[in-house]
């Protein structure tokens, strides 16, 4: 729990986000610790951050089940080929 009277009595913001770090521990690369910082994202002119944006849009893709199909190389190793619209050898129409 956050000290209230060292800060004046004020309530902090929690949900504030402080950015992120990734630290890549492997020795190999050029024998150090390499940290990526990233500051925290600025939301846009509609008041929203990035993340918030894809989280929403994902949300509406899920909602209206909406799932388009991405070929790849990603459909080498898919098991709903039979099942999927971009995969059109092997299909049988009634």
């Amino acid at each position: 729990m956050p000290d209230l009277a060292a800060s004046g009595g004020a309530v902090p913001d929690l949900a504030a986000s402080g950015g992120a770090e990734l630290w890549q521990l492997r020795q190999e690369l050029r024998g150090s610790l390499r940290v990526q910082r990233q500051e925290p994202q600025q939301p846009g002119d509609d008041g929203l951050r990035p993340i918030e944006r894809q989280l929403a849009e994902a949300v509406g893709h899920l909602r209206a089940e909406v799932f388009p199909a991405r070929p790849g190389s990603h459909c080498d190793h898919c098991e709903f080929a039979r099942f999927c619209p971009a995969q059109t050898s092997g299909t049988v129409l009634t």
